[in-house]
């Protein structure tokens, strides 16, 4: 199962990156970017819509209250991965705002096609695929929401001290020097 999903995630990817390293497929790619973006999008709409539809059925025999408990529990796990990685950035990087701020929000994201790629190598015996993919599409949309009031937020936080580095000039006389007065300004 897991060399099936290693080879259907990381043999596309290899494929295209080798593939863009000839110079006719690199020109066209550039040439067609947007509408290659387009299609790569409306592909990764689609197939969330074939999973659900495949389960469509079903849908009447779950509570409403389990759908709303898997949802809860994924906004709390994306909760928690926001926290937990805002604390590595922050004491354990030790990494400047602006740098924080894309580390935190990109770490703590699942993306949606990934989860669709596990959820098609689940065994069957987990469960209608179309049902588990309802909590996994609500759970990304709500990454998505909780994400955007974040940004939103820390869009207007500046940080002194960054400014306050930035603007005075560093010299190091060795490498040791250079770790030791970086490591106290964190």
């Amino acid at each position: 199962m897991v060399f099936k999903l290693i080879f259907t995630m990381l043999m596309p990817l290899l494929v295209g990156k080798l593939l863009q390293r000839w110079g006719k497929i690199r020109l066209w790619v550039s040439a067609h970017g947007k509408h290659l973006k387009l299609a790569s999008s409306g592909f990764l709409c689609i197939i969330p819509w074939m999973k659900v539809s495949s389960s469509a059925d079903e849908f009447k025999t779950v509570p409403a209250s389990s759908f709303v408990l898997v949802l809860v529990a994924g906004i709390v796990v994306h909760l928690i991965y926001l926290c937990l990685n805002y604390s590595v950035a922050e004491w354990l990087l030790c990494l400047p705002l602006n740098e924080k701020k894309a580390t935190v929000i990109i770490t703590s994201q699942k993306t949606l096609p990934v989860a669709m790629t596990v959820l098609e190598f689940l065994p069957p015996t987990l469960g209608q695929k179309g049902l588990i993919a309802i909590p996994i599409i609500a759970s990304h949309l709500m990454q998505i929401i909780i994400d955007a009031f974040v940004a939103a937020k820390w869009a207007s936080v500046k940080d002194d001290h960054d400014e306050e580095v930035a603007a005075k000039p560093f010299k190091a006389e060795n490498d040791e020097d250079a770790k030791t007065t970086a490591m106290a300004e964190c």
